[in-house]
């Protein structure tokens, strides 16, 4: 089957793989492998470098908060916890 999709040079080779000799077989596993690999890694680079904008991002609009706002986000963490402990103290009592 034809496709549109322009292919690189190791589906190239995988391709051209005889299927019914024991070394093309072996050497088609091999590269496909290699093939799963290399995916694996670009998926990885991505998924790094999304995560890495990402932390940036959320830096960058901390150091944009007003001292308000931070002291506002503090107040909320305390209370957030003090709400917890009194929670599991009164489940203990």
């Amino acid at each position: 089957a034809t496709t549109t999709v322009p292919l690189t040079a190791l589906e190239k080779e995988i391709l051209g793989y005889d299927w019914k000799d024991r070394d093309g077989f072996f050497n088609c596993q091999k590269a496909l492998t290699t093939y799963a690999k290399l995916e694996k890694i670009a998926k990885s680079e991505i998924e790094r470098a999304e995560s890495q904008k990402r932390q940036e991002a959320i830096k960058k609009t901390q150091e944009q908060q007003t001292d308000g706002q931070k002291r506002r986000k503090e107040n909320e963490r305390r209370k957030y916890f003090l709400g917890g402990v009194v929670l599991k103290y009164a489940e203990f009592l």
